[in-house]
């Protein structure tokens, strides 16, 4: 009989989807046996959802939540938060004694595991590592700013020292680019690449093309460019703007492009004075407001082109996913695994997008040969290999946690 350890101390983002998946995920191969796991989560995430504890209701007594208190110092930097992790995952793993613990942000985690965290009992870690980036300068089109080198040296040397540890028995990564570079850092840790997992029910919409497209006010015959979610200066808002501006007045008539989703409070005025600037030639919409997972595939099978100007961001991301579902092209970055996904698996356009007149030239170039850089099948195929079911197969198969032994009566 195994006990599982589900740890996550976060409450924002994509934490609850990844507690969710897991979870279903354990009760499909482990639901009704004599198997048991225990989810530590922030309270804040509890609030936030409360269906989680419905969720754990719902597949019986051997499903229990517990929060984690005392979370002062949690993200006031990497040593902060590191010992931080140290102290929680020991007073955890020592109070429930699980067989094994799973990491489900093994990125704030690893300088723990290199600091010592030992324990006189059996009990094997793994963890999920959203943002490996060491490996980057494989791909990098153009040498990174020093500082991001030596982010980079660093993150080598501190996951390196947590591979170490002998509790760590797997690494998983939504990266599959990272594995082998992963692999090489310990010949005792398994690497394992994850599937990103969209639910292909999310995928579906049901909304008429015109319908939604009128409803947010997209003029007709423009076509339509779509920037989804929180949106800030990572997103690439404002690149995306400034490339607006540089557009030939041909192109601009033809162009509408729709920005959907809560704008961050520090950013609203500024982005509303930078959508001012744009020539009204383009038809810019400014939707500020968060839009639900219902509501965002109707938004992409709506669009023309699926827009991921993010600014240099680190680590892979479910827009492209969503956009080949829907075979709509995207244009993104050009950097990290999100660049090399676009290119790999032909899903559009990929450029420096922290050039915004490189983001205006491939606009243009979109324009004049929407095809150029897309192939649906290949797209078709990405999405269908990124799923939920994908995703809990793989971490299951990896995780070990034994075989299924009938619960007792």
């Amino acid at each position: 009989m195994s006990h599982l350890l589900l740890f996550d101390p976060y409450a924002g983002g994509h934490h609850a989807e990844h507690v969710r998946h897991v979870l279903r995920g354990w009760h499909e191969r482990y639901g009704g046996s004599d198997h048991r796991v225990t989810v530590a989560v922030a309270p804040e995430l509890l609030s936030k959802h409360p269906d989680l504890l419905t969720l754990g209701e719902e597949m019986g007594p051997n499903v229990r939540f517990v929060e984690i208190r005392d979370a002062e110092g949690l993200g006031e930097g990497l040593l902060t938060t590191g010992l931080w992790h140290r102290r929680a995952l020991e007073r955890l793993i020592v109070e429930h004694r699980p067989s094994h613990t799973f990491l489900l942000y093994l990125d704030h985690a690893q300088l723990a595991l290199g600091l010592g965290l030992r324990f006189p009992f059996p009990v094997s870690i793994s963890g999920l590592l959203f943002r490996p980036s060491f490996h980057y300068g494989r791909f990098d089109p153009n040498p990174p700013p020093f500082r991001e080198r030596a982010t980079r040296f660093r993150k080598r040397l501190v996951l390196q020292a947590a591979m170490r540890n002998p509790h760590l028995g797997a690494v998983f990564t939504l990266d599959p680019s990272a594995v082998p570079d992963l692999a090489r850092l310990s010949t005792s840790t398994r690497v394992v690449a994850l599937p990103d997992p969209i639910d292909p029910a999310g995928l579906r919409g049901t909304g008429e093309r015109s319908v939604v497209r009128a409803a947010y006010g997209v003029e007709e015959g423009r076509v339509l460019g779509l920037l989804f979610g929180y949106l800030d200066e990572r997103k690439g808002v404002f690149a995306l703007l400034e490339a607006l501006r540089l557009l030939p007045e041909e192109a601009s008539r033809r162009l509408a492009i729709l920005f959907a989703g809560a704008v961050r409070p520090d950013a609203h005025d500024r982005l509303r004075a930078a959508a001012r600037d744009v020539p009204p030639s383009v038809q810019v919409i400014l939707h500020d407001r968060f839009v639900p997972d219902d509501e965002i595939q109707d938004l992409v099978r709506a669009s023309d082109l699926v827009l991921v100007p993010y600014q240099r961001h680190v680590g892979s991301s479910g827009v492209l996913i969503r956009a080949a579902a829907a075979s709509r092209p995207v244009l993104g970055q050009d950097y990290g695994i999100v660049g090399q996904q676009i290119l790999q698996h032909r899903l559009g356009r990929a450029v420096d997008s922290t050039r915004p007149e490189a983001l205006a030239d491939a606009l243009v170039s979109f324009l004049e040969a929407p095809e150029e850089g897309f192939d649906e099948q290949t797209a078709r195929a990405f999405a269908e290999s990124n799923t939920v079911e994908a995703y809990q197969h793989t971490l299951f198969e990896h995780l070990e946690l034994g075989s299924v032994t009938p619960g007792r009566a």
